[in-house]
């Protein structure tokens, strides 16, 4: 039986889904002794309130609740009221006339078990009882494994359906038949694995089969898994001396599947990678180890060979050094707790980090050698940044006084200046450093406001999702009247925001000195197709674009009268050089003061990034602003209308 709070002499309680609000300290006092209160729902009948939900707590829709009592004299049960969930699970039964008594509640629905609850109605009691309910899924997959070379059933293959975070398992049979139980409809991931084979990882979609409903008792979905022949892996990890590492978290990723694992190295440093499939030949790695320079990303590759299926490789891992000290209020010289200390050039998951105590310390592990930057953020209080050498083996001290934060804030508007709702206001650049991570949303005014800002300047990035991004001026607080003014995507005849380039001008000359040390012109580049993309990591949107950019490399990146070049406006070439090789992004870059990039983007009239210009063989411009999966297409039509002549 639903147990209900104590709400004892408060009329006003109301009932919001599974919880009671009680709303009784600001109103007016309750009726003197003797009034009569109107109730005109129990005049009515009785009621029976509740919802209905999945085993991941969302309502189920649709669901048949039907609420019965036994009979007087008999055991046949006497109906009382029915009734279907709404689109959040809520029901509500209306009961003619007064019920008391024992009343069972039965709620049952296509694909899920049914389910019932037994309440006590007492006509005295001030509210209706209310019943929350748990469907558990009432599915039923069925399949078979078969070896993909001989198509002969597999037996013992383990077999797992994840549902969200529910995970159900079954075992194939010596036919290599399983069936497994207890599923939700809806979107699924089935992942097969057996000894000797490669581990199959799929979506499927888990639904109710009614075409047989007479020769069915449950419902059934059946898939045919075919298991192909595994690739084993032997890794060893050693220090730079070749003793080996115990303990070293390896994250294992095939890209081309995105078949994910993670294991551990043993005390030996030792770790086997099984049912990897036969034909994959690259793998992804991130290591994690307290006392080594752990991986930012999957940056480790290692190529596997082509002509055997087990190979052994070698991993050297890094000595690291650490970063620790204190935290403390700038006025009252007492620790913070719950500061967040990040150490490393750009704000992210993976970076570095830990939190203070009471006692306002901290301790980063893992940390490369070199000079590196330390991050400070507490809500309250302005984040404070500083750099510090670290030194192979050792623990490099470095404190931090923090002060009041300030406010920057201001009006963001569309076409006609009207405000802007919903969109999202990005603070990561900040002192030559992406490390920021401040962030706010437009209200229905258009207005935002970033608290705990820098008192310098910093840069923040608009984004939405109709309009361009803007990455706007530097800022400063305190001052929370900014305006910023963002047009619809390719809202200026194809123009940019800042620039007064259209489709058919001629293109501004550039002369660039890539990172391979090659220098490029557009008088050289005459009579082909060019992609200017000017881009920087820091700018959230120009990395979103990453993969779209990557598609037209893969599609034109080896043709003769195509060049595609991407010019950073990033100060810190390192850096540059490190993300472009992990994300293998394989094509011509220009960053820095001596590359010509800054000339590029003047002449351009770059203010907003990202910014791309499609010059054609002509030397004029064919399109610009290029972004998102349509950009490949737009690159094909030019360069097929160019060859029709």
């Amino acid at each position: 039986m639903h147990q209900r709070p104590e709400t004892k002499g408060c009329p006003f309680a109301r009932r919001t889904g599974r919880a009671i609000v009680v709303l009784c300290s600001l109103l007016p006092a309750l009726p003197p002794a003797g009034a009569t209160e109107e109730r005109p729902e129990q005049e009515q009948g009785t009621i029976i309130e509740g919802q209905v939900f999945d085993p991941l707590g969302a309502g189920v829709k649709g669901a048949e609740v039907v609420a019965t009592q036994p009979a007087e004299g008999g055991d046949q049960e006497k109906a009382l009221a029915t009734t279907t969930t709404n689109e959040t699970g809520d029901f509500k039964l209306v009961i003619p006339g007064q019920v008391s008594g024992e009343v069972l509640v039965s709620i049952s629905k296509e694909g899920y078990a049914p389910a019932e609850r037994e309440i006590e109605i007492d006509p005295q009691d001030e509210f209706p009882p209310f019943v929350d309910v748990e469907l558990a899924g009432a599915i039923v997959t069925a399949g078979v494994v078969r070896d993909f070379r001989s198509d002969e059933p597999v037996a013992g293959a383990t077999i797992r359906l994840q549902q969200s975070f529910r995970t159900q398992t079954a075992e194939s049979g010596p036919d290599g038949k399983f069936e497994v139980e207890g599923l939700l409809p809806g979107r699924s991931v089935m992942i097969v694995e057996a000894e000797g084979f490669a581990r199959e990882k799929q979506e499927v979609l888990v639904v109710i089969v009614t075409d047989e409903p007479d020769t069915v008792e449950e419902p059934v979905h059946l898939y045919v898994v075919k298991l192909k022949p595994e690739r084993i892996v032997h890794l060893l990890t050693t220090d730079e001396q070749g003793q080996p590492v115990g303990g070293v978290i390896v994250e294992c990723l095939d890209e081309s599947r995105r078949d994910f694992r993670s294991l551990a190295t043993d005390a030996d440093g030792k770790l086997t990678i099984r049912g990897l499939h036969y034909d994959t030949h690259l793998l992804a790695l991130r290591l994690t180890h307290e006392q080594y320079v752990s991986s930012g990303d999957f940056d480790r590759r290692i190529e596997l060979p082509a002509d055997a299926v087990e190979s052994t490789h070698k991993l050297v891992l890094e000595q690291a050094g650490a970063v620790s000290g204190t935290v403390t209020d700038q006025s009252r010289r007492q620790p913070l707790n719950g500061a967040r200390v990040i150490v490393g050039e750009l704000y992210g998951d993976r970076t570095r980090r830990d939190w203070t105590g009471f006692d306002g310390k901290y301790r980063v592990n893992g940390v490369p050698p070199g000079r590196q930057v330390v991050t400070v953020h507490l809500r309250g209080y302005a984040p404070e940044l500083a750099t510090v050498e670290v030194e192979v083996g050792k623990t490099a001290m470095l404190d931090f006084k923090l002060g009041p934060g300030g406010q920057v804030g201001g009006l963001v508007v569309g076409p006609e200046g009207k405000p802007l709702a919903g969109v999202h206001v990005v603070a990561v650049r900040w002192r030559e450093h992406e490390t920021l991570g401040l962030q706010a949303m437009t209200d229905g005014q258009g207005r935002f406001v970033i608290a705990d800002a820098p008192n310098d300047e910093f840069h923040i990035t608009l984004l939405h999702s109709a309009h361009q991004a803007v990455h706007s001026r530097p800022v400063r607080a305190p001052k929370t009247d900014y305006r910023f003014e963002m047009i619809p995507r390719g809202g200026l005849q194809g123009g940019l925001p800042g620039t007064k380039l259209k489709i058919g001008d001629d293109a501004p000359a550039f002369r660039l000195t890539t990172l391979q040390d090659e220098t490029l012109s557009l008088a050289d580049l005459k009579g082909k197709t060019v992609l200017l993309d000017f881009w920087a990591i820091w700018c959230i949107p120009c990395v979103a674009e990453i993969p779209n950019l990557q598609a037209v490399h893969t599609a034109f990146g080896q043709r003769k009268d195509f060049v595609m070049i991407s010019i950073s406006l990033d100060r810190d070439q390192k850096t540059l050089r490190k993300f472009i090789k992990d994300r293998k992004l394989d094509w011509r870059h220009a960053v820095g003061e001596k590359s010509g990039a800054a000339e590029a983007s003047g002449a351009y009239g770059v203010s907003a990034i990202p910014a791309s210009f499609l010059i054609g063989p002509d030397s004029k411009i064919r399109a610009i602003d290029l972004y998102g999966p349509g950009m490949k297409g737009r690159i094909e039509k030019t360069l097929a209308a160019f060859e029709a002549g």
